[in-house]
């Protein structure tokens, strides 16, 4: 349950000064899923296939983004409209220098970034809370699963080679960075989004392959 007032900022967005004018700052569902995009591509390692993160990291990511006022979503006016620049053209002074070519620097990457020694501390606590999820041909789950977050319950589905995903919303949006490329996912109970994308979560963490069951085992697949 958020609060009161988290509520009144996602129903009727927060008043904010830009350019000298006083606008209202609304976030949108479709907005949060970009900027959870961007986190989880944060976390996600260098040459894994799939990777998701934990329900507890999202829900902090969608508390962060709808209470934080600095992160801008739709901007408009107080009148209703939607807000827009106003770009001011100005012709700039031209002064031609002629200077010897210096060699170009490449751009440093995320990657870079991480294989930095100082780093390493801050790479720790996001490994922590990255899963890797069982796919078969790293493309559908091995097999049906349900799982139910307060009254949301989400079923998912494998699906054949070129079904894509069939899923909506939050949902799709847990799938599609999970890597999985073809699955039938249904939402059973209550729409709540951010539990459907927690119970979506769920659903892939259980998921077991017949490999992983037999090493569990201590047996071979063909005594399963």
């Amino acid at each position: 349950n958020v609060s009161e007032v988290l509520a009144d900022k996602i129903n009727n967005g927060v008043k904010i000064i830009k350019d000298n004018k006083t606008l209202i700052n609304k976030k949108t569902l479709a907005g949060f899923m970009k900027y959870a995009y961007e986190e989880a591509r944060k976390l996600a390692e260098k040459g894994t296939n799939c990777a998701c993160v934990e329900d507890k990291t999202v829900y902090g990511w969608a508390i962060h983004y709808f209470e934080e006022d600095s992160i801008e979503g739709n901007l408009y006016n107080e009148d209703g409209t939607e807000y827009k620049v106003e770009i001011k053209t100005t012709t700039p002074k031209v002064e031609v220098k002629t200077q010897p070519k210096k060699p170009e620097k490449q751009q440093a990457t995320l990657f870079d970034f991480f294989d930095n020694p100082q780093t390493e501390k801050i790479k720790e606590k996001p490994n922590k809370n990255v899963v890797k999820i069982s796919l078969v041909d790293n493309r559908t789950i091995p097999h049906e699963a349900t799982y139910k977050v307060g009254r949301a319950v989400v079923l998912l589905k494998p699906a054949k080679e070129g079904r894509g995903i069939i899923a909506g919303g939050a949902a799709r949006a847990v799938l599609e960075l999970a890597g999985v490329k073809d699955i039938v996912a249904k939402s059973l109970g209550s729409n709540t989004q951010v539990n459907v994308a927690k119970a979506t979560l769920g659903a892939l963490t259980m998921q077991r392959t017949k490999e992983h069951i037999a090493e569990l085992r201590s047996k071979k697949v063909e005594e399963l």
